[in-house]
């Protein structure tokens, strides 16, 4: 590997991080609103497979391809949301796990916003 490289670092949107950190002044609706936008502009330029961006973010899932979890989900159990949470830097890698939405194995990429709650991700599949 070559110094500073992290796999999967071409894959995160320019501006995520800067961008992340400002959501928790946001309101819910503005911030679906926004990975909505993101997730539909991934999703056209880079993988018509791509899931979407999603988070925990005041007290709530929100998923930007509109995906509802099953009763029984719960995001600050789940592998993105723990890793992300236990490695406070910009951007976390997530061990590979297998995903509740699409039951197939995947990374996350995520961030944990500012303060020190809220969680913003994409999955990459493998």
């Amino acid at each position: 590997m070559f110094p500073g490289f992290q796999p999967f670092q071409f894959l995160v949107p320019p501006g995520f991080c800067r961008i992340c950190k400002g959501l928790p002044q946001l309101g819910a609706i503005q911030i679906l609103d926004y990975i909505t936008a993101e997730s539909a502009s991934i999703k056209k330029a880079i993988d018509k497979d791509y899931t979407g961006l999603y988070g925990w973010i005041n007290g709530e899932y929100l998923d930007g391809v509109g995906w509802v979890p099953p009763e029984a989900f719960v995001p600050t159990e789940r592998p993105w949301y723990q890793e992300t949470i236990a490695d406070p830097g910009d951007v976390t890698f997530i061990t590979p796990y297998l995903d509740e939405h699409t039951g197939t194995v995947l990374t996350t990429i995520a961030t944990l916003l500012s303060d020190g709650v809220n969680v913003v991700a994409l999955d990459v599949s493998l």
